[in-house]
């Protein structure tokens, strides 16, 4: 364990580097500062801003502190949540002014639900700190209402509104509110405004010279037209300035809004902690509001070529937000070397600001996809630099795990450093073929299936081998579960494999969808691969089965050639894996299997049916890798229900066997 943490920095919104931030702050060894740009100001963010002219758009600074914050202490929970708290659409000036005056004096049993149950949750260090944020904000309030001013509460964050207290009291300084709002709760992390905190707002013009007036257009339902450049303004246009630029041409229009633009001064902390940086990540999220704004920071550029033993790694989006639905991979790439450079008035090297690519690689991708387009023929910078999955878990969304799995595997491989693996998603992989009578039982006992406790999440993969009983479409009834169907049936092998290239988790797990085993044992399965100690497990049946030879007989009900095959077909296999690979394997053809996710994908397996099974034990055996079996229950089927093994599938698994232990490597 290295003597000090291993500090990244990452560029964030709001929302679309959640969850690699989560996956990260789950890593003892890391310590996370969070990078924002400050200039939202879209629905109540920028009236807000209107409403306390001068302030900057606090919501990204909220949203990431909230994940921040311990969810495992009471009082911080509560205090997550009322940061996060909504006031609900058409809510009164005067009851959001009640709730605010509730804080304000302390009298929170005053308060209704949902806030009244978190609020006297708070520590009392935490009710002093926010009844003084209240009350500077209702004091501003009443001036401005006084004045003949209002202010509409509707969907308006509770967060935010505390937020501008904390800023009135703090003169004004944005940075300075930040800074204290940091201390409401401990922080696992730090949450840093990239600029020394001067009032700017964000615009942009189309190539085809539209105007975009402010943050929120820039980010709304727009023609799909790209955006040519990004420019940070001391104050929004008037009217007769936005004419002016419709009428001008483009070339003119850039020009005239370059001339009107500031360049922010970089906040003197995020320069020391880019530059102490050991990784530095340009999030995914939207590109030209909560990250290429970033970019345009004084001296930033110079700080991140400065650093010249950081990993520098460029996420890419999945998907297309409104503001880049004409872009590419290459051309976000472009783009960010371009604001970084201040649009064109520096030349730093690419590969002193950029060292991986982590780009997605999805199925049936084109340029007029969903999804952000990749061609690695015309990706200007080396392929080699390029990390192509699929980093995808829900719909274009980041598996956080995943990218901390890659991080970790460059931090090892390139960097002097050495972090430790840890788990943190359990791929479950359910090969079906006409399960109908079983199937959904089996998704809904896995869906309730809790690994919390071993601080797993998990995702269901159900992988159809070519059902003609509507299995896949039952399977789809469970909302937890991805539904996959092989475009050729070729076998319970094939759709393994197909499962195997889709998990997203660093732990995979093999259940079957015929109801014969029990969810309940895949937590001690996955368990023993979740504290490091060992790369497969196997749910063995033999262990606790008192009477094999009566079990075989109820499967197969009579038939004795498929008794006599099953049962010396299995000790065969179990005799072969100890005299051909040292390890004695009671159950090679279990059900139950769990893997650690690199070394099962490693294998690069090739089997399509029951013979998998014993290239999985192959593989394992010449690397040395010992495979641990646990007792299993289980509830064997016959043939008339629908077990489906055949004579020929033992078959082609004992010549797998035979076959790679005198294999050439």
């Amino acid at each position: 364990m290295p003597d000090k943490p291993f500090r990244i920095v990452i560029f964030s919104g709001g929302r679309g580097t959640s969850s690699i931030t989560e996956a990260l702050l789950k890593h003892e060894q890391i310590a996370l500062t969070l990078l924002v740009n400050t200039y939202d100001d879209g629905l109540s963010t920028g009236a807000l801003r209107r409403f306390v002219p001068g302030m900057l758009g606090p919501s990204d600074v909220r949203k990431n502190m909230a994940r921040l914050i311990d969810p495992t202490d009471r009082a911080d929970r509560a205090c997550t949540f009322l940061l996060e708290y909504r006031f609900p659409d058409k809510t009164s000036l005067k009851d959001a002014r009640s709730v605010l005056s509730d804080f304000a004096s302390g009298s929170l049993e005053s308060l209704g639900e949902p806030l009244k149950t978190p609020a006297l949750d708070l520590s009392q260090r935490q009710t002093k700190q926010l009844a003084g944020y209240a009350r500077s904000f209702l004091n501003y309030l009443d001036q401005n209402l006084a004045s003949g001013g209002t202010f509409n509460f509707s969907d308006c964050s509770l967060g935010n509104l505390f937020f501008t207290g904390c800023y009135l009291q703090s003169d004004r300084s944005f940075n300075r509110a930040i800074d204290d709002l940091a201390t409401l709760c401990p922080l696992r992390g730090e949450v840093l405004n990239i600029t020394d905190g001067t009032n700017l707002v964000l615009v942009a013009l189309k190539k085809d010279n539209t105007f975009l007036p402010d943050e929120a257009a820039i980010v709304s339902f727009q023609e799909p037209v790209p955006i040519q450049e990004l420019f940070l303004l001391p104050e929004y246009l008037a009217k007769d300035q936005i004419e002016s630029l419709k009428k001008d041409g483009n070339e003119k229009a850039i020009a005239t809004l370059r001339r009107l633009s500031v360049t922010p001064a970089i906040n003197p902390r995020v320069q020391k902690a880019i530059e102490t940086a050991d990784m530095i990540i340009y999030g995914p999220g939207t590109q030209h509001s909560s990250l290429f704004p970033s970019y345009l920071t004084a001296d930033l550029a110079a700080a991140i070529a400065r650093n010249k033993t950081a990993e520098k790694i460029f996420v890419g989006n999945i998907t297309k937000d409104y503001e880049i639905r004409n872009e590419t991979a290459a051309s976000l790439v472009e783009k960010l070397f371009f604001y970084l450079n201040a649009k064109g008035r520096y030349a730093n090297p690419w590969n002193d600001l950029v060292t991986l690519f982590f780009l997605q690689r999805a199925d049936s991708i084109s340029p007029e996809s969903e999804y952000v387009f990749f061609d690695p023929s015309t990706f200007p910078y080396p392929i080699e630099k390029v990390t192509l999955t699929n980093w995808e878990t829900r719909a274009g969304a980041h598996s956080g795990g995943m990218v901390v799995d890659e991080i970790v595997s460059v931090v090892n491989s390139k960097l002097q450093k050495r972090l430790k693996a840890f788990p943190h998603t359990v791929s479950i992989i359910v090969p079906v073929l006409n399960e109908k009578r079983t199937i959904v039982t089996v998704l809904k006992e896995l869906a309730h299936l809790d690994l919390a406790a071993l601080g797993l999440g998990k995702e269901i993969i159900v992988v159809d081998g070519g059902s003609s009983d509507g299995t896949p479409n039952l399977a789809r009834t469970v909302p937890e579960a991805t539904v996959l169907q092989l475009e050729e049936p070729l076998g319970r092998g094939a759709a393994m494999r197909r499962g195997i290239d889709r998990a997203g988790g660093n732990i995979i797990v093999f259940y079957p969808g015929d109801g014969e085993y029990s969810v309940k044992d895949l937590f001690q399965v996955v368990q023993e691969i979740s504290k490091n100690e060992f790369q497969a497990v196997f749910g063995s049946r033999a262990i606790k089965c008192v009477n094999v030879s009566q079990r075989i007989l109820d499967i197969y009900q009579g038939n004795y050639l498929l008794y006599f095959a099953s049962k010396y077909g299995g000790m065969t296999a179990s005799f072969l894996c100890l005299a051909l690979y040292n390890r004695y394997i009671s159950d090679a053809f279990t059900g139950i299997k769990a893997f650690d996710a690199r070394i099962l994908k490693s294998l690069k397996l090739t089997s399509n049916s029951l013979n998998l099974d014993t290239e999985i034990i192959a593989k394992l055996g010449r690397r040395g890798i010992f495979i641990l079996e646990l007792p299993v229950d289980y509830w064997p089927r016959t043939r008339k229900e629908g077990k489906k093994t055949t004579v020929l599938d033992g078959i082609k698994a004992i010549l797998t066997l035979l076959s790679l232990r005198f294999k050439k490597a």
